[in-house]
């Protein structure tokens, strides 16, 4: 049984859940496997239990649309040393979580040869 732990002052409501922490002033789900990325979660571990909780977390806060983001390492943005993950309500194109990166000409050939090679891999 996992408790919740606010973690922003600004925290005013947190829920209990069997196997995450909520902080519904965030909507961060924090999984309490000690672990310090995705990469280290073992598979059933992973999302066992993420998409009912995100799914729940958004029907509590009224949001139709929402994005569920993780972030491994510094450079994606991780910033605290432990698996968790955000649920963004996106209820327009301005607020929420916005996507966007510079737009780069694609090559098809090197992109054709890393399917193969990811589909080898995970066969």
């Amino acid at each position: 049984m996992l408790s919740t732990v606010p973690s922003s002052p600004t925290s005013r409501m947190s829920t209990s859940l069997r196997s995450c922490c909520v902080d519904l002033s965030s909507y961060e789900v924090v999984t309490y496997q000690e672990k310090k990325n995705n990469g280290s979660l073992t598979g059933k571990s992973l999302l066992s239990n993420k998409q009912p909780v995100a799914k729940k977390i958004a029907i509590a806060s009224g949001a139709e649309n929402f994005n569920v983001l993780q972030n491994n390492g510094r450079a994606a943005h991780q910033m605290v040393d432990h698996v968790h993950f955000h649920v963004i309500p996106k209820p327009n194109e301005k607020e929420g979580l916005g996507i966007g990166w510079p737009a780069q000409a694609t090559d098809m050939e090197k992109l054709k040869a890393l399917h193969e090679e990811l589909k080898a891999k995970l066969a």
